[in-house]
């Protein structure tokens, strides 16, 4: 009777152990909207796109009343 206990525990734990979960560290953003920070100039934009880590699970920031900023005086910003 123990061994049979003993044999359905351990079957138990080894299915239960098998459940680990995703092996995806995904970090999710805080917010999904864009910070008034990054709207101040086209800089701060650019800034702020350019700091976006690529991550192919998260949700993507919610673009709804946003109006990129623009300049018709500074100089293009190099993307090298």
């Amino acid at each position: 009777m123990n061994t049979r206990l003993f044999l359905s525990a351990a079957t138990m734990a080894l299915l239960l152990s098998a459940c680990g979960g995703d092996d995806d560290d995904v970090a999710m953003p805080a917010d999904d909207a864009v910070p008034a920070s990054a709207l101040a100039s086209a800089q701060a934009f650019s800034r702020y796109v350019g700091s976006l880590p690529a991550n192919d699970h998260a949700e993507p920031l919610s673009v709804e009343g946003v109006d990129p900023p623009t300049s018709d005086t500074d100089e293009p910003i190099d993307v090298n």
